[in-house]
């Protein structure tokens, strides 16, 4: 993680291509390998793996959004829709950092986690919490349609963080359908102390 030695205080995520792939058709995410598996989830060893590979695990509260514009480039016609962006206003929402689980050894950067940082997402006013048994084998209800993730996010809400390195950007967009940036209610969070077991052990 030699990239990151000059961490940016913001982090600009635009839902980067999943390495797994994927389908969206009309407002459902199908994702092939998980049809083959009973119960169309993710297994507990996978959501094991899932914590193993994050880069970064953050919990953060969400503080406030803003509005910016950004322009792309023309995309491929099988860019999947959301990455189909031509330029437009994009709402960012501002992140006030609680805890960090997991983040380079001080060797490999120079910085630690920003106190701050920003995501692209949307701000809803209604809680989202995964009505799964922990360990989450989906992703909360909000990202089980269109793109496979979800970025809605409440003003005042909790949320864990299961970042990886996309072009030089943190994101939680890599594991279509995963439960990377889980919305959680506080300290005594079941997701979140099975995470920081999790993280612990890895460590």
């Amino acid at each position: 993680m030699k990239h990151l030695l000059a961490v940016p205080v913001v982090f600009l995520s635009f839902n980067p291509l999943p390495a797994t792939r994927y389908e969206s058709a009309g407002s459902m995410c199908s994702v092939g390998f998980l049809r083959h598996q009973s119960g169309y989830h993710y297994t507990v060893p996978q959501i094991q793996q899932l914590v193993e590979r994050a880069e970064v695990i953050v919990r953060a509260e969400a503080v406030d959004s803003f509005r910016v514009f950004r322009a792309f480039p023309p995309q491929p016609k099988d860019t999947p829709f959301l990455e189909r962006f031509l330029g437009g206003h994009y709402e960012q929402i501002r992140f006030r950092t609680i805890e960090v689980l997991r983040w380079p050894d001080p060797a490999e950067v120079l910085l630690p986690f920003p106190d701050r940082f920003t995501l692209s997402g949307r701000v809803v006013d209604t809680d989202d919490f995964n009505p799964r048994p922990v360990p989450y084998g989906m992703v909360r209800m909000s990202g089980q349609r269109g793109s496979c993730y979800t970025s809605e996010y409440r003003i005042g809400g909790e949320y864990l963080f299961l970042f990886k390195d996309r072009d030089n950007a943190l994101t939680p967009h890599w594991s279509p359908l995963g439960p990377t940036n889980e919305q959680i209610r506080g300290d005594d969070d079941p997701w979140l102390q099975w995470v920081r077991e999790q993280a612990a052990q890895d460590a």
